[in-house]
């Protein structure tokens, strides 16, 4: 629990940088990306030990059809989040304001999307794909906190085979799925 709790903290940093470039007015590609390179290097360096340990708790287990089960559905999952982006909601809010915000170079008022002006948490995250040209990055994020969900669930239930169960329950809810492929910041948050 608390290796996901703090992988899922140590996104903070990396929601913090482009808002702080914002703010001063230099939100631009190339400061973006040269602000991720030491944040990277960072966390890289400040969570390997931890990571070792989260892999290393894992139970791989080739031969059950729960495993594979499991493993099917991410990689379902993982290939949706490689299209492009298609829904209304993230095309005009999600990711135009994010971009709005990098043609610019800072914050500023939109009057065109209802709610573009509330807090943002996971655009802020898909600015670095933006900034890389990649309009996919929100659908990776939100990947990434699937894959921290599931981690998460098969570690607090991991006693038994009823974590793996629960896990394969989570993946094979339509909404699940729906959520983590798609340019919504709903399963973030």
């Amino acid at each position: 629990e608390r290796l996901c709790f703090s992988l899922a903290a140590g996104l903070i940093p990396f929601w913090l940088a482009p808002l702080l470039l914002a703010r001063v007015g230099i939100l631009r590609p190339i400061w973006l990306l040269a602000t991720v390179m030491p944040l990277a290097a960072l966390a890289i360096v400040w969570s390997r030990r931890r990571l070792i340990l989260l892999f290393r708790g894992i139970e791989w287990q080739g031969n059950d059809w729960v495993t594979a089960a499991i493993g099917l559905l991410l990689c379902i999952y993982f290939l949706h989040t490689l299209l492009p982006a298609m829904f209304f909601d993230g095309l005009a809010y999600h990711l135009a304001v994010p971009n709005q915000y990098l043609i610019t170079g800072k914050l500023l008022f939109i009057p065109f999307a209802q709610g573009a002006n509330y807090p943002m948490g996971a655009e802020f995250l898909a600015l670095y794909g933006l900034a890389a040209g990649d309009d996919g990055a929100l659908k990776k994020i939100n990947f990434l906190f699937l894959l921290l969900l599931v981690v998460f669930v098969g570690t607090v239930l991991s006693r038994d085979r009823k974590g793996r169960f629960a896990q394969l329950i989570l993946l094979a809810s339509p909404l699940t799925g729906f959520l983590a492929t798609l340019e919504f910041i709903d399963l973030p948050l």
